[in-house]
């Protein structure tokens, strides 16, 4: 006699693949904060970081954005 039924063994496995799928995209999607920095470059990205709370090592880089260029950190462990 079997716990669980071959049905109910495929639904949790799909269950539990969702759940962990969730748990590592938001883990990914905390990483980087953006928002939008004029003039985006190699050195206002890199200060709007730093006045943000990120310390050393961070890594930033610019991407282009609706109206104005977008600024984003992201936090190396």
């Amino acid at each position: 006699m079997s716990l669980l039924n071959i049905k109910d063994a495929d639904t949790v496995t799909f269950l539990v693949s969702l759940l962990l799928m969730a748990m590592v995209y938001s883990c990914a999607a905390q990483d980087d904060f953006c928002h939008a920095v004029v003039p985006c470059d190699s050195v206002t990205c890199p200060e709007y970081c730093q006045k943000r709370g990120y310390v050393y090592p961070y890594t930033t880089y610019c991407k282009p954005g609706q109206y104005y260029p977008i600024c984003c950190c992201r936090q190396l462990s």
